[in-house]
């Protein structure tokens, strides 16, 4: 019986790695990470000082940057995703001080 032997019989799934891969980053949207907004907001109406807090979020701003940067977002995506930040961090902050305030009155009710 003679033995067959060929290069195509098995599958070689080693030789997939070799090759270049491409692809696409997608960024989970800035204005989606509510959560992210609800706890910046929480820590910055936490700091009595307009100018602290001010400094806090632009350390905590930077550093979301940095990270848009090191993806390879284009510079005008970083900044419409900034934009959201600053957005939705400002909402959260309102949120928050008008379920506080609604919150005291309810207390005072009772």
């Amino acid at each position: 019986m003679k033995k067959r032997h060929s290069d195509h019989s098995q599958l070689d799934f080693f030789a997939a790695l070799d090759r270049p891969v491409y692809g696409e980053i997608v960024i989970f949207p800035t204005n989606r990470m509510v959560g992210l907004m609800r706890a910046i907001a929480d820590e910055l109406l936490r700091i009595p000082e307009w100018s602290d807090r001010n400094m806090r979020y632009r350390q905590m701003a930077k550093e979301l940057k940095s990270r848009l940067e090191a993806f390879g977002l284009p510079p005008e995506d970083i900044r419409q995703q900034m934009a959201a930040l600053r957005v939705g961090v400002g909402c959260q902050a309102r949120k928050q001080i008008i379920l506080s305030i609604l919150h005291d009155q309810q207390d005072g009710a009772a």
